[in-house]
């Protein structure tokens, strides 16, 4: 039965449900590969491991369109529009005012009625791999679960889970039940779509605080890599079999080196500048500190940098960057600090004989590429642009930038503050130094 489902229309490649599920699995292992670190102490470290979150990855990936098997999604899936998240909806008329559940919900609804053994961090990452329709807020698991087209459809929802949890146990060395029970908690008919948290709640004063920001670190790494892969396998959908039998090298050369790392090979070569005259084209005095400053954040992947105006912490960014021969991020306050680091950058790399082909520069703040694109080598923006990527679903696909590439958050000291902001940049730092590979330098003025 299966065989006959499809995740994408005719017009988007027509590509099978089962062979796109297998093409997001493989995707996000090698950022998983690629990303994270090979050894992370957890906080609960008598329940987590790297296997155990690795294997929620791979089970996210292998169920996150589920929701597709529904027979009336399948039948109606070419008439469907796609949202600028990547959802498939029916354009909006008065014949069409009744939606059918969208399938990032009803996947959701069904994990959560049928699949004891499925986690509650898979199931809510399958919920917002796509924006969550506010249509279906208050609709509880069991509205959903005894929805006409979902009854009709369970077979097929339960043929789909479980030729995918063995696909997983042969594959990747899963050793998940099967099993499909029924109404596991008797709360569920209370359990409602907008009772569920976009991101794990965090209560600074609780006993359990370390584990409440492991959780909440898993959560934003697996919505962070499940939704570029998903995205990432539609956009190549010519490609399909390139991922689904896992070509390395596609995965090197369309994700690593356009995605995170940099394939230019950039030296820096401040030492070397010298004037018509012969003379050092920067200050001598001035460089042999900030020589012996990146000499020493050199042996650590995390360092903090105050130093006071006029020591040239644009330059010591922008070597720290070209050092690690990594594509990076330069978070700043505002936006008017990022127009300004903005030209300072540029003006930098023009003097040390650099052009825009070499290194590329983008300019992205109030939502708006001002300069440049996301595929810049190294892009400036605000917090508040940097921080939207979490919760905004159309730009929620770039999140993998911001756990995968090198960042420096400049003049970090204005982010310590008590609005929202601030318990977002904590998570993104804390995700970052735990769990990933990626190197953050924060900088500041002010001691």
């Amino acid at each position: 039965m299966i065989d006959k489902i499809f995740a994408k229309s005719k017009e988007n490649g027509k590509i099978k449900l089962v062979e796109h599920s297998i093409a997001v699995i493989n995707v996000s292992v090698y950022l998983f590969n690629q990303i994270i670190k090979e050894k992370i102490n957890f906080n609960d470290f008598r329940k987590e491991n790297i296997k155990k979150f690795k294997q929620e990855l791979i089970l996210t990936a292998a169920l996150h369109d589920i929701g597709k098997c529904s027979k009336r999604f399948q039948k109606e899936l070419n008439k469907c529009e796609l949202t600028d998240d990547g959802n498939y909806m029916l354009p909006k008329t008065k014949k069409n005012s009744s939606h059918f559940i969208p399938h990032n919900v009803s996947g959701w609804a069904y994990l959560y009625y049928y699949c004891k053994n499925i986690s509650d961090i898979i199931k809510n990452n399958i919920l917002y791999h796509h924006t969550v329709d506010p249509t279906f807020g208050k609709k509880t698991v069991l509205d959903i679960v005894t929805d006409d087209d979902m009854v009709k459809s369970k077979d097929t929802y339960d043929e789909f889970y479980k030729y995918m949890i063995r696909y997983c146990n042969d594959t990747y060395g899963l050793d998940c039940n099967i099993d499909i029970t029924e109404a596991y908690d008797d709360n569920l008919d209370n359990k409602t779509v907008d009772s569920v948290s976009l991101y794990r709640q965090v209560i600074a004063n609780s006993s359990k605080f370390p584990t409440m920001m492991d959780s909440a670190s898993k959560y934003l790494i697996i919505r962070s890599i499940i939704v570029f892969s998903d995205r990432f396998v539609s956009a190549h959908y010519n490609k399909i079999d390139l991922m689904r039998n896992n070509d390395n090298s596609f995965f090197e050369e369309e994700i690593s080196d356009k995605i995170i790392n940099s394939s230019k090979k950039w030296i820096d070569n401040v030492n070397e500048l010298k004037d018509e005259f012969g003379n050092s084209v920067y200050d001598s005095e001035r460089l042999v500190e900030q020589n012996r400053l990146l000499e020493d954040i050199g042996k650590h992947s995390n360092n903090i940098v105050s130093a006071s105006a006029g020591f040239g912490k644009t330059l010591v960014g922008l070597r720290w960057i070209l050092r690690n021969n990594k594509k990076a991020l330069w978070v700043v306050p505002r936006n008017v600090i990022a127009e300004g680091t903005y030209r300072s950058v540029c003006s930098e790399r023009d003097k040390m004989g650099y052009t825009e082909d070499d290194i590329s520069i983008g300019l992205l703040i109030t939502g708006q590429w001002k300069h440049g694109s996301i595929d810049s080598d190294i892009i400036i923006t605000n917090i508040d642009n940097f921080l939207s990527m979490m919760i905004r679903n159309n730009m929620a696909g770039h999140l993998i930038k911001e756990i995968g590439c090198n960042i420096i958050f400049d003049e970090y000291h204005e982010f310590l503050c008590r609005q929202e902001l601030f318990a977002g940049f904590i998570e993104f730092v804390y995700t970052r130094c735990k769990f990933t590979n990626s190197k953050t330098l924060l900088l500041s003025a002010t001691p």
